[in-house]
């Protein structure tokens, strides 16, 4: 999850628990998380409480997902259609 995400939902940072894993790099560069955050979401029927890492870079996504929550959602991604 990207900070601005976190800051449009009003999240406060008392709500963030500790990360502890090494930086994660994006486009070659290493960032260190904020920490992570469990949050409810919901695509169509279906609602997972899902983790989080919270992120300050720039990025024209809100958050991204993985392999991990398709499963869980029960998702199918069509790259054609650019939809989940």
């Amino acid at each position: 999850m990207y900070y601005s995400l976190f800051k449009d939902l009003k999240l406060s940072e008392s709500n963030l628990r500790p990360f502890e894993f090494p930086p994660i790099g994006f486009n070659g560069a290493l960032v260190w998380p904020f920490g992570m955050i469990t949050l409810p979401v919901r695509a169509g029927s279906v609602t997972h409480d899902m983790e989080f890492v919270m992120v300050d870079v720039s990025s024209p996504y809100n958050a991204i997902v993985g392999s991990i929550w398709l499963h869980e959602m029960k998702a199918i991604a069509s790259t054609y259609h650019q939809v989940v």
